[in-house]
């Protein structure tokens, strides 16, 4: 019995890893996004000012 309830708290903690890894790989892709959002923002802007 006592297997089984250490083999369903590694699969959670392993499942949490993964999610974690997941939401990481999310967030860089956003943080890719967003510079490149800013990035073509300020280009706009500099050829608006001539």
């Amino acid at each position: 019995m006592e297997y089984l309830l250490l083999a369903g708290y590694g699969a959670i903690f392993i499942a949490l890893v993964v999610y974690v890894f997941h939401l990481r790989s999310q967030l860089t892709e956003l943080e890719q996004r967003f510079e490149d959002v800013v990035r073509e923002s300020d280009i706009d802007s500099l050829e608006g000012d001539d």
